[in-house]
């Protein structure tokens, strides 16, 4: 069983060797499986992403999902949301990644206290998926913490 003292924080990316999917939805099996205390609750939040930018980039939200967390009402849409960046976010149109290290923090509960894979998907704030593609990757960092 592992043990939280503190926080535990994971690194996703869709291209791992031991990822499937694309930019926009990928699943990447853990290194091991992460069995936490039932008894207790634990809650997760978005840290940082980095994804493929729509070009032209129009400003909008990024919303993470993630099948590991409880579902939320997002906007009148019941999804496994991890967190989202800020509304305007200046990126340059030529470039071919976003990279977000302040998202809006917002903890979130875990639906499960075992699981060895996640599965995360990427969408602006309207539900379009992020560009997929040859060298188009995306990363998330998440952090997970016990409820105090």
């Amino acid at each position: 069983m592992s043990n939280i003292n503190g926080t535990l924080n994971l690194v996703l990316s869709s291209d791992s060797a031991t990822s499937t999917g694309s930019a926009a939805t990928f699943t990447q099996i853990l290194a091991e499986r992460i069995i936490l205390n039932s008894n207790k609750q634990y809650e997760a939040c978005l840290v940082d992403l980095e994804c493929p930018t729509p070009n032209p980039y129009v400003n909008r939200q990024i919303h993470a999902t993630a099948d590991i967390c409880v579902f939320s009402d997002v906007a009148g849409v019941y999804k496994r949301f991890l967190g989202k960046t800020m509304t305007q976010i200046p990126t340059p149109l030529e470039q071919e990644q976003l990279q977000v290290v302040n998202p809006v923090q917002n903890w979130v509960r875990l639906a499960s206290t075992t699981f060895s894979e996640i599965t995360i998907s990427l969408k602006d704030d309207i539900g379009i998926s992020v560009p997929v593609g040859d060298g188009k990757r995306s990363s998330v960092s998440l952090c997970i913490r016990e409820v105090q």
